[in-house]
């Protein structure tokens, strides 16, 4: 038998059916271990594919998530514009309704309450007017009367002093006052 030049040890030369069965059982065992190796790598394989199976799951399930991120973005958006909106809606509509022309049908009755309220505000204002007018007739009077007084009087009256001039001007604002309630009353009386 020959020596291979790998071969240092110092263990005696066996003989070759030792070497035989030696060689078989390695080749037997070399085998089982393929066949382990084998079964552990097949299994490693099975385990990467489920791997890329969830990883695949999980890029469907990010993809959608995205989408229906961007979709949210979009409706928010869209949701923005639409409140920025809100305050040119509703003043259109406040014009729109501003400028509608209403036409309102009275029935008898109605118009009948109508002309009652009418004649009872303007019958209220009537009295109004005319106690205002017999009240400012009464102060003119009464002013009138004092005037005569004072000219009547043996005191003189004279223009010189403060309180003189402020009658003055304040008879004239009453005098103006009287004439403008007056002629309103004429021209109320008139139209009503």
């Amino acid at each position: 038998m020959r020596k291979s030049k790998y071969d240092q040890s110092s263990l005696p030369v066996q003989d070759s059916k030792s070497i035989d069965s030696d060689d078989n059982i390695s080749k037997i065992e070399n085998r089982v271990d393929f066949e382990t190796e084998l079964v552990n790598l097949t299994n490693q394989i099975k385990d990467i594919k489920d791997v890329i199976q969830e990883l695949k799951q999980i890029k469907a399930f990010v993809d959608a998530s995205v989408l229906t991120f961007e979709e949210s973005a979009q409706v928010l958006n869209a949701a923005v514009k639409t409140s920025d909106n809100i305050p040119d809606t509703i003043s259109r509509a406040i014009i729109q309704a501003e400028n509608t022309v209403v036409n309102v049908k009275l029935s008898d009755e109605d118009k009948s309450i109508f002309t009652e309220y009418r004649n009872k505000l303007i019958e209220e204002e009537k009295s109004l007017f005319e106690k205002q007018i017999t009240e400012l007739k009464t102060l003119h009077t009464n002013h009138w009367k004092e005037v005569h007084k004072c000219v009547k009087s043996e005191t003189s009256f004279s223009l010189n002093g403060k309180i003189a001039k402020c009658a003055v001007v304040g008879f004239w604002i009453l005098y103006a006052y009287f004439c403008l309630t007056l002629g309103g009353l004429i021209i109320y009386m008139k139209f009503f």
